[in-house]
Parts: structure tokens; sequence; C-alpha cells
């Protein structure tokens, strides 16, 4: 099974980037990341962040191996529907004011948020700091 030091050297070879190269893209000692490469560190979300930036991928991709999936607003709603029972004879969707499509977006956002690891959730937090400081 591939994990995050596999996907992060296999990424960084398919870019054709050496380790001394690719430790200085992302600001940290090639020893660290011959270790993180080999599985024995796992890095903190900062230089998770980097190095994703550097591969062109995201984290959820250098952690998980997979991209995250969320639910989207009309996707909630045609779920809502079904459990309400009213998908079938409601051919022009539920009657939602601009009121009630708000909280089911927040709801979507925090759904979403809920959904990731401590890790991003910091990574979130960081960039959000970082535009309020804009």
């Amino acid at each position: 099974m591939e994990q995050l030091g596999d996907r992060i050297r296999r990424l960084r070879l398919q870019k054709n980037i050496s380790q001394r190269q690719f430790a200085k893209l992302v600001g940290a000692s090639p020893g660290l990341i011959s270790f993180i490469e080999r599985n024995r560190n796992k890095p903190n979300y900062l230089i998770i962040g980097r190095i994703a930036k550097v591969l062109g991928t995201t984290s959820d991709y250098l952690i998980y191996g997979s991209e995250a999936s969320g639910e989207s607003t009309e996707e909630l709603i045609k779920r809502l529907k079904r459990e309400l029972g009213t998908d079938s004879a409601d051919k022009e969707g539920l009657k939602l004011s601009a009121k009630e499509r708000e909280l089911i977006e927040k709801h979507n956002i925090l759904a979403r948020l809920a959904r990731l690891t401590r890790t991003d959730l910091e990574i979130v937090l960081d960039v959000l700091k970082r535009i309020e400081y804009l």
C-alpha cells in the first residue's frame, strides 16, 4: 500500500526534481525530505502544504491518496428531498427561500470542514488568517 512518503517520492520523480532541489523548493533540509520519502518521518501541516504546492497536488492526495469529495449544495438538496419523501412529486424542487439556501450552503461548508483532518483544518485556518491580513 502506497504511503505518504511513497506518493511524494513518486510525484517528485515524475517532475524530474532531485531530492536536494526539492528540499530547497519546499524550504526543508534534504535529510528531512529523505526521511519523509522513506516513511520514517511524518511532516507537519506546513511542510505538507509546501510539498503539495511544489508538486502541484493537494494535501488530501498526499495524505490519503485521493482527493476529498464534498457534497455540493444541489446534492444536499436532492438528498434532503429524498429524506423528506418529496423527490418524485415536486418537479421544481424544494421551494426554498434565499435564507434557507444560505443556511444549506453554510451547512455544506461546515460538513466539509468536519470531514477534514486536524492537519488540513490547520492549513485552512492558516490560509484564512493570511487572507484576513491582505
